[in-house]
């Protein structure tokens, strides 16, 4: 075995002695200059492993972070669930006119509220003097006060009562038409 291996450094040493005369080195210096390009070698291949290993790293941290903030936005309730498909761009944002028009729903809403309220508390009154015995001429007095004081009321409630009116037309399978070409139907 030993004799192979020798005989292969020396078929290794002729070939190497071949490639440095083709171009224009001894052996000593054709060796310095495989050794030069296998060191490079080596270098570039560290390089790559290490630029590899930080983009494997930036990859996943980048992953991390999205997970993150899916987690995040998918929190559990309504709210989250609704700035999650606000981000994806499935919600449109809130205009002006949008925005002018939840306020005046939301005052009218209000205003809706308070009129039960108060019709619910004027039944309650009645019930009340239901009870009690009274002679016709106060019973009388008490109907004639309590209905002046449900106009009272009625009249300060439609004070601020605005209502948001919105004429739209349609044709005769649903679909919306423009003013314009409504008065035709209408004349």
């Amino acid at each position: 075995m030993d004799e192979d291996e020798g005989m292969e450094s020396e078929d290794e040493d002729d070939t190497l002695a071949e490639m440095a005369a083709r171009e224009g080195l001894s052996l000593e210096e054709y060796r310095l200059k495989i050794e030069r390009e296998m060191n490079e070698m080596a270098n570039i291949k560290a390089e790559d492993q290490v630029s590899w290993h930080f983009r494997c790293q930036a990859e996943a941290d980048i992953q991390v972070e999205e997970e993150e903030e899916e987690a995040a936005n998918t929190g559990g309730g309504v709210a989250s669930f609704l700035n999650l498909l606000r981000q994806q761009g499935s919600l449109k944002t809130t205009n002006p006119d949008d925005a002018e028009r939840e306020a005046t729903q939301r005052a009218n809403d209000l205003w809706k509220a308070d009129f039960r309220r108060r019709a619910a508390m004027r039944e309650v009154e009645k019930l009340r003097a239901r009870g009690q015995p009274m002679d016709d001429a106060q019973r009388e007095y008490e109907k004639r006060r309590r209905e002046q004081q449900e106009i009272r009321d009625a009249a300060e409630l439609y004070k601020s009562y605005k209502p948001s009116v919105e004429i739209k037309y349609h044709d005769e399978f649903g679909r919306g038409k423009p003013n314009s070409l409504s008065w035709l139907d209408m004349s």
